[in-house]
Order: C-alpha cells, then sequence, then structure tokens
C-alpha cells in the first residue's frame, strides 16, 4: 500500500514540474508587445482616405521600379517626402522612401499594411508628431498613437529595429515647442520600454546659440529644411543605419 502510494507521489511531483516548467516557458516568451505600455481601446482620430492617391502613387511606381528586399522603410510626413535622393543616398541599405506630405501618425496606422506590412521590411524609420501637435491634438493622444503603431509593429513584424525621429523644431511652428518636447519625452519613454527601438532626436541641432531656431537650416517657409538642414540628419542617421544593418 506505502509502494502504491509513493508512486503516486512521484507521479503527482512529476506532473507539477510539467506544469511548473510550462508556465515558466510562456513567461519567457511573452512578445515585447505585451510588455509595452498599452494604449486605450477605441478609434484612432484620422483622416479617413485623405492620402488614398498618395498611397496608390506608391504602388504605381513600383511597377517600374521594385522595391529591394529585405528593405528598410521610411515612413512619415513631408520632411521624409521632400529628402530628394533618400533611396539613392542610402541604396545599399535598401531603403524605401514612403513620406507623404501632410500625414500625420493615424494616417501611418490607417495606411499601416500598404506603408509598412506590404515591404516585410527590417526596420522601419518614423517621423511623424510635428502636423499631429499642429493640428490640434493633444501630446497624449498623439502618444498613443505611437504607441498603438509599436505594438502593431512587433505583433506583426517581431523584433526588428524601430527608429523614431523625433519632432523637430522650427521657426513657423516655434508657438508648438513645448508640446514637442513633451511629445518628444513620451515617445523616449515608450521606446526605453523596447529593446529593439530608439530615437534620434536632432532638436538641438537646429537651435543657435541664444536657444532659438536656426533659419540656416529652412526654406523661406521656415518648415521644411533646406539641404543644411538634412545633413543635420543625415549625420545622426547614417551611423544608425550603419549600426542597425552590421546586425542583419
Amino acid at each position: 500500500m506505502m509502494k502504491h502510494q509513493y508512486n503516486g507521489n512521484r507521479l503527482l511531483a512529476a506532473v507539477f514540474l510539467i506544469i511548473s516548467w510550462f508556465s515558466l516557458m510562456v513567461s519567457a516568451c511573452t512578445s515585447t508587445a505585451d510588455a509595452l505600455p498599452q494604449p486605450p481601446e477605441g478609434e484612432v482620430t484620422q483622416k479617413p482616405g485623405l492620402f488614398h492617391e498618395e498611397i496608390q502613387a506608391f504602388r504605381e511606381t513600383e511597377v517600374h521600379r521594385h522595391p529591394p528586399e529585405n528593405s528598410i522603410v521610411f515612413a512619415g510626413s513631408s520632411s521624409f517626402r521632400l529628402w530628394e535622393g533618400l533611396e539613392d543616398e542610402y541604396a545599399e541599405y535598401g531603403v524605401i522612401n514612403r513620406g507623404f506630405g501632410g500625414s500625420r501618425m493615424s494616417d501611418v496606422l490607417e495606411n499601416y499594411d500598404e506603408l509598412i506590412l506590404h515591404y516585410s521590411p527590417r526596420a522601419v524609420f518614423v517621423y511623424e508628431g510635428d502636423n499631429d501637435i499642429y493640428d490640434g491634438r493633444t501630446v497624449n493622444e498623439v502618444a498613443d498613437d505611437f504607441t498603438r503603431f509599436l505594438v502593431r509593429t512587433r505583433r506583426d513584424l517581431g523584433d526588428i529595429p524601430v527608429i523614431f525621429v523625433l519632432p523637430k523644431p522650427s521657426g513657423s511652428r516655434w508657438e508648438y515647442r513645448d508640446a514637442y518636447r513633451e511629445l518628444a519625452g513620451a515617445i523616449i519613454s515608450m521606446a526605453e520600454s523596447d529593446p529593439h527601438a530608439r530615437v534620434i532626436d536632432s532638436w538641438d541641432e537646429f537651435l543657435n546659440e541664444d536657444g532659438m531656431v536656426s533659419d540656416a537650416y529652412f526654406q523661406e517657409d521656415r518648415l521644411h529644411m533646406n539641404e543644411a538642414g538634412y545633413d543635420i540628419w543625415r549625420e545622426l542617421i547614417t551611423p544608425v543605419l550603419a549600426e542597425i544593418t552590421s546586425q542583419f
């Protein structure tokens, strides 16, 4: 009788060990997306269909110029779109420029499948937030959209590098500087919770000795960068591109 009881206890102990091991494995396999702060439920504030023609134009150009495999996508607003020669400059990295002027982070989310998932990229650079704040959205609303983007990317594409180029200052939108910096802080905090996300902060590079925006880096509208402004971005972005691609 004691022998049967002993065998039964051994069986229960073995079952307990298997269950404990399984629980530990599930916990260890928790995705980065689940570790990120989750945005609130609800619809994203968007401009439905506003950029349909621009998105379709990307598909049309791909008929004649096929995007490289294992590409790196640059998605965002006009600061990317107006970067002439971006793809040629970084051809060795397989960069695809998918900037579309006037866009916000919510527009990137709305067109996520076409802008991001379509290419199965090995890395993504994002520049948004500038137009979002200017359009009257709150810092929290925009930050939630950034989190939604990162969570979706993690679930669809795994732990690819995601690089957020933080909003830059400009003379024409200087009155929004506090909101831009607050948003930058929120994005930095989010990126710190993800080992495969990082930020590029060019804010101080555009300021003069008095702490004001230098017009030397901008076109006449004091909003869009000239070549000197893009040189600042090149100095910050090129080393990041070289680093992340060396890990592939």
